[in-house]
């Protein structure tokens, strides 16, 4: 019997348990740098790391879309096209939303965006906010391409994805100097594309139907009127529905988008985005 014991002592004296998996990084931001991107993504803004008009106003624009929930590969995927715009008898006016889906339309790139799985295709509800700025960058900045994608470079193709990761990187290295401290004290070493998400709404809080708690009006409200000031500079796009969301209407539920089947397409038309004379 000792005998035994000593060869099964032998044989498995090396071993021992694999270790516990670590609990994954808490990836919130910390507060002091929720504020810093809205500063620094501003067009007009002196801390604006970005060298040209229409990278500033594009950059902003992914920025504004990523804040909403979309990963990187679902702003990638949009086209022109994707903003849609319908009259709401229920509400007594116009409503936009974004079409998300793939479609078989040629891209070019390398690492090709995808949707992560089936009910990532969706409609997501648009404030005016968006839509204005998407139109102001469409018309003046992305210039002629010969693909439909939304999101195009500057050599006229669409946009890889390896780009949203540098564009925060650079982002990042603008940050000021008490936020990189604090994104180091949590154990994170740079801004990345789905801490968007942490600096504004979230993609499922818009379809459940845009839902804005009161005790958070007073910050929204500031960063609204803030990027309303830097559209109104640049072009004056219909911005009366954000001095009213600003105002106080933050607090108001908007009804969500009724969800129409595949069978009949997303519905809607188009936004107009061709060129104003």
């Amino acid at each position: 019997m000792e005998v035994r014991l000593l060869r099964i002592d032998t044989l498995y004296r090396q071993l021992a348990p694999n270790p516990g998996t670590p609990a994954p990084p808490v990836r919130a931001l910390p507060p002091s740098v929720v504020e810093d991107p809205y500063e620094i993504f501003r067009p007009d803004s002196p801390r604006n790391p970005f060298k040209t008009e229409a990278l500033r106003w594009r950059n902003l624009l992914i920025f504004m879309l990523l804040r909403l929930g979309l990963r990187r590969s679902e702003a990638a995927l949009l086209h022109t096209n994707s903003f849609k715009e319908d009259f709401d008898p229920g509400a007594g006016k116009s409503v936009h939303w974004l079409d998300i889906e793939e479609t078989e339309d040629i891209d070019p790139r390398y690492e090709q965006p995808g949707l992560k799985t089936e009910p990532s295709r969706r409609q997501l509800p648009l404030s005016q906010e968006i839509v204005d700025l998407a139109l102001h960058y469409i018309r003046n900045y992305r210039g002629r391409a010969n693909y439909p994608y939304l999101l195009i470079s500057q050599k006229a193709k669409p946009l890889a994805l390896r780009s949203f990761g540098k564009m925060f990187e650079i982002v990042t290295d603008a940050l000021s100097d008490r936020a990189q401290e604090s994104l180091r004290n949590k154990g994170l070493r740079a801004l990345l594309s789905r801490s968007a998400a942490h600096v504004g709404g979230h993609s499922h809080e818009a379809e459940s139907g845009c839902r804005q708690r009161r005790g958070q009006g007073t910050g929204e409200a500031a960063r609204v009127l803030r990027l309303v000031q830097v559209l109104e500079h640049a072009a004056p796009l219909c911005l009366g529905l954000l001095r009213d969301q600003a105002g106080g209407g933050l607090g108001r539920e908007v009804r969500p988008l009724r969800r129409r089947s595949q069978a009949h397409g997303s519905g809607g038309r188009p936004l107009n985005t061709c060129r104003r004379a």
